[in-house]
């Protein structure tokens, strides 16, 4: 589908207000309450639905099914929960391969397309199909996942115990989009 002026308009427009009403003194629930907001503006209004979804931050649905995971970070400089490009294996990634491995073992959800974790500044979209075939594909990994899930551990155990350490032993190769709002807002 052709890409027409009205719609690059109206994006330009809701952008720069999301980049606007970025608040780094602010709760993550706060950021998002304003992504959301950004993406049915954007994107989605009346077209799909975005709420969260158990622990998922913010999931976008299509019908009842979430085709897209979001992992929703409060904009704080320098977080160290937040992934970056010279290190993904920070808790927001280890929460995206939490969720992406519920949502496929627990709920048998094949209709996931992306994953995206974000700060509001710094935008890290992920193919499904690298996490189906690192993290679902990975037969231990999944043994290690059904353990910690059948055992109910806290998900500080999953996070340090289970991703970081399958993430430093296998170093995985990503490929990802990645984006930052970071200089545009110093420059509205």
């Amino acid at each position: 589908m052709p890409v027409v002026v009205e719609d690059i308009n109206v994006f330009v427009k809701h952008l720069s207000e999301f980049i606007g009403n970025i608040n780094e003194k602010e709760s993550e629930e706060f950021a998002k309450g304003q992504l959301t907001q950004f993406l049915y503006d954007t994107f989605y209004h009346n077209k799909n639905k975005i709420n969260t979804k158990g622990r998922i931050d913010l999931a976008i649905y299509e019908d009842k099914t979430p085709i897209v995971i979001i992992e929703c970070k409060r904009p704080k400089p320098n977080d160290p929960d937040m992934i970056s490009l010279g290190n993904l294996n920070a808790k927001a990634f280890h929460e995206l391969i939490l969720y992406y491995l519920r949502e496929r073992i627990e709920h048998g959800n094949t209709n996931i397309k992306h994953l995206i974790a974000t700060n509001m500044y710094e935008w890290f979209v992920f193919d499904e199909k690298d996490f189906d075939r690192i993290f679902f594909g990975n037969t231990t990994l999944k043994k290690d996942y059904e353990t910690f899930a059948r055992e109910n551990k806290n998900t500080d155990h999953f996070y340090k115990s289970i991703a970081k350490v399958f993430l430093e032993k296998e170093k995985p190769q990503f490929e990802f989009a990645h984006f930052g709002f970071k200089k545009l807002q110093e420059t509205t």
